[in-house]
């Protein structure tokens, strides 16, 4: 599955954005945290943090994406974790662009285990996070306490609530 930009309507207006997203948020009040993924690059063995996350519930997932430290992005059963992830697809491989070119990827999505205190807790509450320019990340508040999937410095990363700080641009 090829991640795009295209398939993810961004927000920066905490209003537009809640009026957008508060429906599904309540409907998944009470419902459990199966996992939380990212992307991960095995070629570099490392966290592809440019793509989003997903927060995997029996129902459906639901994915978050930040960018520029002001406009964040959700969306709801477009990604299948179980498909592996494309950055680049193999036509915009075949350009004729010098970098890529030398393009290599191996990506796969990854239970987050920095955040596995999360998994199997059941959602109280999902809310936008922002800060002056924006809206940030999200915050999920659950039984077991508080995560954040948020900008960590222009890419997409999950925090415990208590180390994230919205008006700092990591």
């Amino acid at each position: 599955m090829i991640i795009e930009f295209n398939s993810f309507e961004w927000f920066r207006d905490k209003t537009l954005f809640i009026q957008k997203w508060s429906e599904l948020f309540d409907e998944l009040k009470s419902n459990k945290i199966l996992a939380i993924l990212g992307v991960f690059d095995n070629i570099d063995n490392n966290w592809f943090e440019d793509a989003p996350m997903l927060v995997c519930f029996s129902n459906g997932n639901l994915a978050v994406w930040t960018k520029s430290f002001c406009e964040t992005a959700v969306t709801w059963n477009i990604i299948d974790y179980r498909t592996k992830p494309e950055w680049y697809s193999s036509v915009i491989l075949k350009s004729e662009s010098d970098f890529l070119k030398n393009w290599k990827e191996d990506l796969e999505w990854v239970r987050y285990e920095k955040l596995s205190d999360f998994f199997d807790s059941k959602i109280i509450s999902i809310e936008p996070i922002e800060n002056s320019d924006g809206i940030v990340g999200i915050k999920f508040i659950t039984e077991s306490g508080n995560f954040v999937i948020a900008d960590n410095g222009d890419v997409t990363a999950g925090f415990y609530e208590k180390d994230y700080d919205a008006n700092v641009p990591y």
